[in-house]
């Protein structure tokens, strides 16, 4: 299978997930149920989980499809990996610090 075809295929993979999110985003608007402090940790996490398992399942395990083609990709693999894991750390602190200020009021 060609890497026109991979990302294709994967693209269509991650896209359902993110129109279901956006239905829930707006549910919990409309409801006013929605905890801003926990929406960022949550969004942060998220994308710091989606970018680890692509960056280390997607790129190596999987090798459906790399960062540069023709190049030595450790340097790109390596940047791709931190900067999710900053994302996935930013999560956290977020969540806790929503948790410790107790701010689960809804969104205006």
């Amino acid at each position: 299978m060609d890497a026109h075809a991979n990302r294709h295929r994967e693209h269509r993979a991650h896209s359902g997930p993110r129109r279901s999110m956006v239905f829930l985003y707006a549910d919990l608007r409309r409801s006013r149920t929605l905890a801003p402090a926990y929406a960022w940790a949550g969004l942060f996490l998220g994308l710091g989980i989606f970018q680890l398992f692509d960056g280390i399942v997607d790129h190596k395990l999987l090798r459906l499809h790399q960062i540069r083609y023709g190049v030595d990709t450790t340097p790109y693999d390596w940047a791709w990996n931190i900067s999710g894991l900053l994302l996935l750390l930013t999560g956290l602190v977020l969540g806790l610090r929503a948790r410790r200020s107790g701010r689960t009021g809804s969104a205006p």
